[in-house]
């Protein structure tokens, strides 16, 4: 399931909107990264996004972007 809706909120108030930092700040055990945003359009270096992830439990939780543009959740591998 992805969430887009700014006004939707993680329990430890981290929202589509807030910066990166605040997921380090307010959880545990982060892992943080660049990813490739697609192809390059003109033989360039492809353009990247900054994500976090961590996981919750049995979901992983993914937050796309920095300002947050999505916050994604997947059931976790056993």
């Amino acid at each position: 399931m992805t969430v887009t809706d700014p006004e939707a909120t993680t329990v430890r108030g981290v929202r589509v909107g807030d910066p990166l930092d605040l997921v380090r700040e307010n959880y545990e055990h982060v892992r943080c990264g660049k990813a490739v945003a697609g192809e390059a359009v003109s033989g360039g270096d492809p353009s990247t996004y900054a994500w976090c992830r961590m996981r919750l439990d049995s979901v992983e939780v993914f937050f796309g972007d920095d300002p947050i543009e999505s916050v994604t959740l997947t059931q976790a591998a056993s």
